[in-house]
């Protein structure tokens, strides 16, 4: 499963700790329509005996995009792909411009790997 700057959870406590203040209406009917425990993915990725791959693609300049992403390191089957340096929130048409958007959409993540944050990325 691709993921580019993806959410992760829609814990409010989460959202609310990290100034993640996007999409607060939906938010709000998320919970009301959802039970609590399908709110953040982490969890479910544990209990799962056999959890998807999901390539979390991100930019480390992008606060609420980061935190998304990084609640999920050392999380079963998650591999990082954080994008040095990109600020946007639109990693898809970084990915685009970049002319690296076949690559990644046909699985071959090695494209990313001179883009990444050395420091952040996590790929077991």
């Amino acid at each position: 499963m691709l993921r580019l700057s993806g959410v992760t959870t829609v814990d409010r406590a989460f959202l609310d700790t990290t100034g993640d203040r996007r999409a607060r209406a939906l938010l709000y009917r998320l919970e009301k329509a959802m039970p609590p425990d399908l709110a953040r993915v982490r969890p479910r990725l544990e209990a799962s005996a056999a959890p998807p791959r999901i390539d979390m693609v991100y930019g480390t300049d992008n606060p609420e995009d980061r935190a998304q992403a990084e609640q999920l390191r050392g999380a079963p089957s998650v591999r990082l792909y954080p994008i040095a340096g990109l600020a946007r929130h639109s990693t898809q048409k970084f990915l685009c411009d970049a002319g690296l958007m076949p690559a990644v959409l046909a699985g071959d993540m090695t494209a990313l790997e001179r883009l990444c944050d050395p420091q952040s990325k996590v790929h077991p």
